[in-house]
């Protein structure tokens, strides 16, 4: 545009007009007129001059869209003014403009029972347990949730006339991927199929857990379920009985206001939460188990108590409460006692609360023991509390069991095999038999074809049946995978931040124990034998190593001439007897330790030791450390801290009283969002 202007400047003169001069006398005024007209002339022959110009430069940018003739006539008249005062600056301005694509709108599901509609992921801390503290009842058919579809965004347009889309199309959401069992999709809709209580994850899943009610668990009614483990909210009005197994991945409430409810002794149960009104019984728990020593036994040794504790577990995922416990094994997350324990076996993940007395038996748990009574008693019954990753032994378990599973189903799969088998290979001496097993229905002609038919009824009927225990130890093996794959998910720190919180007396006879490998940073440590002798636990290790190779050399011996004396025996034979086995055998040495510091700091606790090797891993080295009391004590705070590798113990005296359980807030928030069949579990417990 600037050249343009030049051009007719150089051709018309001033555009800014003048008095000018030449030959011949014209009249002022007149001179002035003429000149005004001759620039206003010229400007307007500029002016378009460069609207042809800048019509020409837009078609050759390709800007089709959006111009603003207006705009552009504009941005030449600044242009233009500025050509007459002689500035020559450039003049710019927005003579055309496209449209911008308009977003769309996700698809979306409007969770009907939660605030706002949003899922329970979305929400925040207050309003999530809000949420999962309410119990929802439904009735078959109510909606759950509803899908909203996603709004298209609308397509925008460039100053060149090209359509520019939105930068993501709108993201959907489906039904389907959300639904859980007892649910089903109506078109935009997630409805119950049953009458039941609404659930929903933390990722949005949703379903409708069937409640159920009966009077008692027993070999009399049968396991509940046959197999496997169900999905269903159970109310056990009676008992659950000796030899009975009751198995949900649901809640399960035990007792009622007329009668509390009792699990007996042998009974096995699994559930998310159990509550039971009344008393859980007991009987004597191995030594191996109550003593933490678990781990370090033999696999035979410790399938055998494993299979000892299987037979009468009670595990569950989340909160277990109930009145009394006595000698009983129990796996959970959190452990609420009302009143007593007595020689039974907590373990919980998070806390164990026990409003009454604790004594006999172990506690082992991840964040606080406390006993608003006695812990121990005036006879000095031992009482173990274990230190260490809470939830490891019924791991432990878990796996050995889905071991046992896995071998059940092999057997299970090889005998449908075989009897499959079977009735294939009598198809080649029968063409009756065979067109039975091609699907073919034939009418017996004589008493041979008969019994055949019958034989074949009764071989299909087997064939049916093993299917079906195939199908049902699947099932268990899955549940029981996924179980041990959930437990295997997150691990504590050993020991570390653990408190025993006591409002009564610690008597002697309690200890605070923790198993663990011998390692090279613990040798140099200085310890006293029982004959009161300064040593080190490295000299420790070394005269059990020489014990225990002492053990192994004299056993070879007797092993290498028991194999000769069997193999002249047995000569020519297939079958012979095994080979003698190792048996296993424990060397151990009693240890104090000489931690001045330490003494002071967890005093009234003694620091004691046991240092010891097993036969049958010569190798492996464990140190067993103990704390124990030596007289009672009142109201005390023992804190189990882990500093630079080591554990710190503590012991000091209750800054103000502990709060009961049954007077703990979230406690009882907790309780009143469990609940079935309208019930809560805070007034299943304590109403």
């Amino acid at each position: 545009m600037a050249g343009a202007a030049l051009a007719l400047l150089d051709q018309g003169g001033d555009l800014r007009g003048g008095t000018g001069g030449g030959p011949g006398h014209q009249n002022p005024e007149s001179g002035a007129d003429q000149a005004s007209d001759r620039g206003a002339g010229q400007q307007r022959e500029l002016r378009s001059l460069l609207q042809q110009q800048v019509q020409a430069e837009i078609g050759h940018q390709g800007i089709s869209y959006g111009v603003d003739d207006d705009q552009v006539a504009q941005v030449i008249d600044t242009f233009v003014g500025m050509v007459m005062k002689g500035t020559g600056d450039m003049a710019s301005g927005k003579i055309a403009e496209g449209e911008l694509p308009i977003a769309g709108e996700d698809g979306k599901l409007e969770y009907v029972r939660n605030p706002q509609g949003v899922v329970l992921g979305l929400l925040g801390r207050q309003e999530q347990q809000q949420v999962l503290r309410q119990v929802y009842q439904v009735k078959k058919g109510e909606v759950l949730v509803v899908r909203h579809a996603p709004v298209a965004g609308k397509t925008g347009v460039d100053v060149r006339g090209k359509e520019v889309a939105p930068k993501r199309p709108p993201e959907d959401v489906t039904l389907p991927s959300i639904s859980g069992a007892n649910t089903e999709v109506q078109f935009q809709k997630l409805v119950a199929t049953i009458d039941g209580v609404y659930r929903e994850d933390i990722k949005g899943r949703v379903r409708v857990v069937q409640e159920l009610a009966v009077d008692e668990v027993s070999p009399a009614t049968g396991d509940l379920p046959h197999s496997g483990l169900a999905a269903v909210n159970v109310l056990v009005r009676r008992l659950i009985a000796n030899g009975a197994s009751l198995l949900t991945s649901e809640d399960v409430f035990v007792g009622t206001p007329q009668e509390p409810g009792v699990v007996e002794a042998s009974a096995r149960v699994r559930a998310r939460h159990l509550l039971v009104r009344g008393q859980v019984a007991g009987r004597p728990l191995p030594a191996a188990y109550l003593s933490g020593e678990l781990e370090t036994l033999e696999s035979v040794a410790q399938r055998q108590v494993y299979s000892q504790l299987e037979r009468s577990q009670i595990e569950v995922a989340g909160l277990f409460a109930a009145r009394e416990v006595l000698g009983r094994n129990i796996i959970a997350g959190q452990v609420l006692v009302r009143d007593d324990v007595r020689g039974g076996a907590l373990e919980a993940r998070e806390q164990v609360l026990v409003d009454g007395n604790l004594s006999g038996g172990l506690v082992h748990c991840g964040t606080r023991l406390q006993v608003m009574g006695d812990l121990g008693n005036e006879s000095g019954t031992t009482t173990r509390v274990h230190l260490g990753e809470a939830g490891e032994q019924s791991q432990e378990q878990d796996r050995f069991t889905l071991q046992a599973e896995r071998e059940k189903l092999e057997d299970r799969v090889q005998a449908l095999e075989a009897h499959q088998a079977g009735m294939e290979k009598k198809s080649t001496k029968s063409a009756y038999w065979a067109a039975f097993m091609r699907g073919e229905k034939r009418v017996p002609r004589h008493p041979l074809e008969r019994q055949l038919l019958i034989q074949f009824l009764q071989a299909a009927k087997d064939r049916q049946r093993l299917e079906r225990e195939v199908a049902d130890a699947k099932r268990q093996v899955a549940d029981l995978a996924r179980l041990v794959q959930q437990d295997d998910q997150g691990e504590a720190e050993k020991g570390a931040g653990f408190q025993v919180v006591v409002g009564g007396t610690i008597y002697p006879g309690v200890s605070l124990e923790m198993v663990q490998r011998l390692e090279a940073a613990d040798l140099e440590k200085k310890v006293k034998d029982r004959a009161g002798h300064e040593t080190t636990l490295g000299a420790v290790k070394s005269q059990l190593a020489e014990q225990v190779g002492h053990y192994l050399e004299l056993y070879r011996e007797g092993v290498e001439e028991r194999q000769k004396a069997l193999e002249q025996m047995f000569r020519g034979m297939e079958k012979r007897p095994q080979s003698p086995r190792l048996q296993d055998r424990r060397f151990q040495m009693e240890v104090t330790f000489l931690d001045e510091q330490q003494a002071r700091e967890s005093a009234p606790l003694v620091l004691e030791g046991v240092c010891y090797v097993l036969a049958h891993d010569p190798g492996a080295f464990y140190l067993k450390i103990i704390r124990r009391l030596k007289e009672p004590v009142r109201q005390v705070v023992i804190s189990v801290e882990r500093s630079g590798g080591e554990l710190v113990f503590r012991c000091s005296p209750v800054a103000a009283p502990p709060v009961p359980w049954q007077q703990d807030t979230q406690i009882l928030e907790r309780l009143a969002g469990l609940g079935i069949l309208g019930r809560s579990g805070l007034a299943h417990l304590l109403e």
